[in-house]
């Protein structure tokens, strides 16, 4: 039985040389090895579902695509299922520009040593929550769980 799994690969667009835009978009195969459960949720961005790189993403990601266009459709406002968007984004942002990065050096030093500082008790915690906001959300979620 497949599942939507908590495990969450984000890389910042701003570390990702050359960025993913439009038909470079491409390079999102250095993620799509990971595993034949491995699910992509896209945000509602255009550049992100264009006719350029939808295809390629259905390739790499074949009826596992959680997208505006993608095979569980999903609206471009609408809470992203992963716990990263529940709590991480909010904890990382704040730890860091705790010192207030004067660069794009030190932003993304700074981005580095706090993603390694996550803990797996962080993630057990984090986990625990969203958990708790599913059994909550559980049927505004249904054709999700059914899929």
């Amino acid at each position: 039985m497949e599942r939507f799994t908590g495990v969450t690969t984000y890389l910042p667009p701003t570390m990702i040389r050359p960025p993913l835009r439009g038909v470079n978009f491409e390079n999102i195969a250095i993620c799509a090895g990971l595993n034949t459960c491995t699910w992509l949720q896209q945000d509602g961005a255009t550049a992100h579902t264009s006719y350029t790189a939808m295809p390629v993403i259905r390739q790499l990601f074949p009826n596992k695509v959680i997208s505006r266009r993608g095979d569980i459709p999903w609206s471009p406002r609408t809470p992203d299922l992963s716990p990263m968007d529940f709590i991480l984004w909010g904890y990382l942002k704040t730890k860091i520009y705790e010192k207030n990065p004067q660069s794009i050096v030190e932003l993304k030093e700074n981005i580095r040593r706090e993603m390694l500082s996550i803990t797996e008790l962080i993630c057990l915690a984090v986990w625990k929550i969203l958990v708790t906001v599913y059994k909550h959300a559980k049927n505004e979620m249904e054709h999700i769980w059914k899929k």
